[in-house]
């Protein structure tokens, strides 16, 4: 097959965009709609339509898949590397369609493979690139990140036989296999790990990247990130199983040192932790602050990872960062079923936090009946006190928690040693009251 036989139906998507540009222009109504996808070139997922936004001579012989046009503008001293109005070049454009033919010309005609170009974050989002337009006005795009995000390996393979750094990462931070592994496409990032990419390859990330990501970058900074961890925190499981596979670290820390395991906690994803427990991942291991994963996936409601994580030896009474265990963390969220689990698999009942409370005080102090009841079958101290000298039922009848009180009161005046499980409240506090996180 030709090159232009190959690129037929791209010729014609980049063609609506030339309409469309024009239809801008003359301020035409129903500008600016989306064409449909193309059909004929193969490719991993979906294409995204060639960004072409204002008919230059190149533009045409684009939208045409000429070829020899693109010579004979060169003969003519044409420039063929200018951008559009939204900051596109003639090569990217072609990498973001695979429109092949035009790619192997511009390279032939010495057009610079390794220049990227700043682009409008609009148009990028229109074309399904992970980018937030209402965080930032653009982003820097080279040809290589754009056929990555196209998914045409035949262009990468193009690309990368001029000169073109495979491991190079933008000005924010994105690099050919970060991308591949933000956006889900297994089978590029095969390809770009066959040629050589660093599976450990971190970039520094702007936030503007990192939308709604269990990393949670603060606006206008920037996230050391792997590829295993964009995977993880979004639930990419085949991507994850590639890149350990081929070496990637399950321990490296990312922004803030959080790991993949543990974003992959937050994130929910029980096949993305299973794959990383299997592959060595620390089920405790912590960010910079004192978060874990069995905490975290308590706190977002992910009971599947929840158990697996029990399943898997997680510290039942670790800390985090706000000095809670996962019992407390479960108390808060008014999850009965996983502090049954938790207390099932031997979570102490009577640990501390910070301020003195236990995880009865919790439930007293928010009336939580069901959960004041399986904490008192399990054998919590009802008279345990906080650091401002507060027992549960204290707290229940301050806040006038009519059924909290009754079960307390009643506990209150039950013979010591005849919980259920015969067991008494571990203190886990220090001389102060105050906990102890491990």
């Amino acid at each position: 097959m030709s090159a232009h036989e190959q690129t037929g139906g791209a010729a014609v998507v980049v063609g609506f965009f030339l309409a469309a540009s024009a239809a801008v222009l003359a301020g035409a109504p129903g500008a600016g709609a989306e064409p449909p996808h193309d059909g004929p070139m193969v490719r991993e997922s979906a294409p995204h339509e060639a960004p072409v936004a204002q008919s230059e001579p190149v533009f045409e012989a684009l939208a045409a898949a000429d070829v020899a046009r693109v010579f004979e503008l060169h003969t003519a001293g044409q420039d063929l590397d200018v951008p559009n109005t939204d900051g596109i070049t003639p090569l990217i454009a072609a990498c973001f369609s695979g429109e092949r033919g035009i790619v192997s010309a511009l390279l032939e005609l010495h057009v610079d493979a390794t220049r990227a170009h700043t682009v409008s974050s609009e148009r990028l989002a229109s074309l399904g690139f992970p980018v937030d337009p209402r965080a930032v006005a653009e982003i820097e795009v080279s040809p290589l990140i754009a056929a990555t995000h196209g998914a045409d390996t035949v262009t990468v393979a193009s690309l990368l036989a001029h000169r073109v750094s495979i491991d190079r990462p933008t000005a924010e931070g994105l690099t050919p296999l970060l991308l591949a592994s933000l956006e889900g496409r297994a089978k590029m990032v095969e390809f770009l790990l066959d040629l050589g990419a660093h599976p450990n390859g971190e970039g520094k990330v702007h936030a503007e990247l990192l939308a709604d990501s269990a990393l949670e970058v603060e606006p206008g900074d920037s996230a050391p990130t792997a590829p295993l961890h964009a995977a993880a925190d979004r639930g990419h499981a085949t991507i994850v199983e590639l890149l350990v596979r081929r070496g990637a670290d399950v321990e490296l820390p990312g922004y803030r040192g959080r790991t993949a395991l543990l974003l992959a906690a937050k994130r929910g994803s029980t096949t993305v932790v299973r794959r990383l427990i299997e592959a060595g991942a620390n089920v405790d291991g912590a960010d910079d602050a004192g978060n874990r994963p069995l905490s975290e996936a308590i706190a977002e409601s992910h009971r599947g990872v929840v158990a697996l994580l029990i399943e898997s030896g997680a510290d039942l009474d670790a800390f985090n960062a706000d000095g809670e265990t996962p019992l407390s963390v479960s108390v808060y969220r008014n999850d009965v079923a996983t502090a049954a689990r938790l207390i099932e698999a031997g979570a102490g009942v009577g640990l501390r936090q910070y301020d003195g409370d236990t995880a009865l005080h919790r439930a007293a102090v928010d009336g939580r009946t069901r959960m004041v009841e399986l904490l008192l079958e399990a054998g919590a101290d009802v008279g345990v006190r906080n650091n401002w000298d507060e027992t549960p039922l204290d707290l229940a009848l301050d806040r006038g928690h009519d059924a909290a009180v009754e079960l307390l009161r009643r506990a209150s005046e039950r013979p010591p040693g005849t919980e259920r499980n015969g067991s008494r409240a571990t203190d886990a506090a220090d001389g102060d009251g105050e906990a102890e996180p491990g």
